[in-house]
């Protein structure tokens, strides 16, 4: 008999690094990026976990999983859960789409909807720039939107960019070190909420 079964892979993502954060406060900060799938061209379940300190504190952090399906080529439809931990805490339904738009741009765009009625809408889209064969840099763009007032920080429409240039060393195709600029601006923030920050 002929076996019709889907080939299954694995994609797992380890990103950490240290650095500097250019605000009023100049302060040490530190992140943990894990993002990756496992299944095959079809059907997959994604996942990314994330955490960021400052000063030794923690600022944030997030979980999420999805189960992606193919739909176009190079795009994946996705629904999943997302939680927020620290600070507060919150969990999404979430839903969006995945893959590769035009001129190779790696588009991720999702919608999460909160127990209250909430929405919020995350997008985040980068391209990788050959400049050898091991030498790679990796501009990006994240924007975030939201329905309506949540706190200080998230106000209804656009709230916060993320504008990154990421230039990295593949010792091999497993391991890279890298060094990254990047530029956090909160758009409509109020006093008590988040300051801009490089």
């Amino acid at each position: 008999a002929e076996d019709h079964s889907e080939p299954l892979y694995a994609f797992p993502l380890i990103e950490a690094a240290t650095g500097l954060r250019n605000d009023e406060n100049q302060d040490s900060v530190q992140s943990l990026v894990l993002d990756g799938w496992y299944g095959g061209d079809r059907n997959r379940l994604w996942w990314q976990a994330d955490a960021d300190w400052q000063a030794g504190v923690q600022r944030s952090s997030g979980i999420a999983a999805w189960y992606g399906h193919y739909f176009a080529p190079f795009w994946d439809a996705q629904i999943g859960l997302r939680s927020e931990g620290h600070p507060g805490s919150a969990s999404y339904l979430s839903v969006g789409v995945r893959g590769l738009a035009p001129y190779e741009y790696d588009t991720d765009i999702k919608l999460d909807l909160r127990r209250d009625g909430k929405t919020l809408l995350h997008a985040h889209f980068e391209q990788e720039w050959l400049m050898t064969n091991r030498l790679i840099l990796r501009p990006s763009l994240a924007v975030a939107l939201s329905g309506s007032d949540v706190d200080a920080t998230v106000r209804k429409g656009l709230y916060q960019a993320n504008m990154a240039a990421q230039l990295r060393y593949e010792f091999s195709r497993k391991t890279a070190a890298f060094a990254e600029i990047s530029r956090e601006m909160y758009l409509r923030t109020t006093a008590t909420g988040e300051s801009d920050a490089t």
